[in-house]
């Protein structure tokens, strides 16, 4: 009988890593009523309405897009979620309504189709650990099971980090639309990601700013006395971001690194490809990071009316064992893997490859190369992460970059970036299960928004 993957895997994992970390929750962008048009669970997808739970909309006539098109908007993320899973019952959980149907199938039981072969169980047939469908096929392995487990457990409080840093405006992720006519439909808008070195709700034309080089601070400090620049407000058209300068070429906010100039708007949603050498960072302090890299990658954002608001948004796509290593070494690469580990290095990256390794063999869902082939073993791992944004005032190049650290499992050195100081980290406070207060502060959203 096919089920869900047990903590099974979890004993692969125990020589190796500690764990014992509780599930952390917070910054949930899940709301079952976002999704509109959901198809029910079990059967394939026969159709793909822009909107519906797991559909990537095909772009619209070319004929809806022109040259001349020029709105240019900008929208800082917040409530990114990487864990996924919490204490709900199994049906609803966050992560079976996160992601893409990647392979077109919806593989909700044992007799299901599925796009690749599983590995086989210890008797040589189907494994009983069956990699299970979200709703409407939605392929999201990366939430199921790796997110709210493994990640936790190499960085604990991964989640309660990424949304205090998200409310501090340091490493957001800034999307940016361009070339856009206004409309639900056009065929043809430049999308780009970058991430922010800090953010402020102050205005630097009426109160001058400065960037604070000095140790142990690598922040924006007013000009006339060097107060620290306050955080961000996530009030719409209020905040001024500062793009990561390593995320843009010749230190020129206009030409972000990681672009697609053929991205589109199908029905209200914005469809942006995701380029793989271009990994999506996410800033998790001066030790930690995580940079994830997708095949055939994809993300979705969709505005409100007035265009202030993301109110939904999903990045979706395939991890191989490349990938999953890669995304993995940086948290705590600096603790974990650089040389000054005791001299364990070698051991610490040698260890770490043998564990991760055989993950792509227990939840691997989907071919990395994008076709179905129900006769060759899965060897990339389907994965999801949810968003919402708040439209930016204005966004100016940074005088550094955040950068997400890189072990020297290479032999090179650790790359650890900017220092934040410890009075920083120490205002992201615990999130605890089903906490009425917003997550780590950040502001609620307004009916004024």
């Amino acid at each position: 009988m096919a089920k869900s993957f047990p903590i099974f895997w979890r004993s692969v994992l125990g020589s190796s890593l500690a764990f014992g970390a509780a599930l952390v929750s917070g910054c949930s962008v899940y709301d079952a009523a976002l999704l509109k048009n959901a198809d029910p669970d079990g059967g394939q997808v026969a159709h793909c309405v822009a909107g519906s739970a797991g559909c990537i909309p095909s772009a619209p006539a070319a004929s809806t897009s022109d040259p001349s098109d020029a709105i240019d908007l900008t929208y800082a993320l917040r409530d990114v979620r990487l864990t996924q899973t919490d204490t709900g019952a199994a049906m609803n959980q966050p992560w079976r309504f996160i992601g893409f149907n990647l392979d077109g199938i919806d593989t909700a039981n044992a007799s299901a189709p599925n796009g690749c072969a599983t590995a086989p169980g210890d008797d040589g047939g189907v494994s009983e650990f069956y990699p299970l469908d979200g709703v409407s096929g939605i392929d999201n392995q990366f939430g199921a099971q790796l997110a709210g487990t493994l990640l936790p457990a190499i960085a604990p409080n991964m989640q309660n980090t990424l949304c205090c840093y998200q409310n501090l405006g340091r490493g957001t992720l800034l999307l940016r639309i361009r070339g856009w006519n206004g409309n639900p439909d056009d065929a043809s808008v430049t999308m780009s990601i970058t991430s922010a070195l800090d953010g402020t709700s102050v205005d630097p034309v009426a109160t001058p700013l400065n960037f604070d080089a000095t140790a142990g601070k690598s922040q924006y400090v007013v000009a006339a006395g060097g107060a620290v620049a306050p955080p961000p407000s996530w009030v719409p058209d209020t905040d001024t971001w500062y793009t990561n300068v390593a995320d843009v070429t010749i230190s020129d906010v206009d030409r972000p690194r990681h672009v697609d100039v053929n991205a589109y708007v199908s029905s209200g949603y914005f469809v942006m490809h995701l380029d793989v050498t271009q990994s999506v960072k996410l800033f998790l302090g001066a030790q930690n990071g995580i940079a994830i890299g997708l095949r055939q990658g994809t993300m979705i954002a969709h505005l409100t009316p007035n265009e202030h608001l993301l109110d939904e948004g999903w990045i979706g796509g395939r991890m191989g064992s490349t990938e999953l290593i890669d995304a993995t070494y940086r948290l705590r690469a600096n603790e974990l893997y650089s040389s000054a580990n005791g001299g364990n290095n070698a051991s610490v990256c040698t260890s770490a490859t043998d564990v991760l390794t055989p993950l792509i063999d227990i939840l691997g869902d989907v071919l990395a190369d994008g076709t179905n082939n129900p006769n060759v073993r899965c060897d990339a791992l389907s994965a999801g992460v949810s968003f919402r944004g708040v439209r930016a005032k204005s966004v100016r190049i940074g005088a550094a970059s955040l950068a997400i650290p890189y072990p020297d499992c290479d032999g090179a050195t650790a790359v650890i970036g900017t220092t934040i100081p410890e009075e920083t980290m120490m205002m992201c406070e615990p999130i605890s299960m089903g906490s009425p207060a917003a997550p780590c502060a950040i502001r609620q959203w307004s009916a004024n928004d």
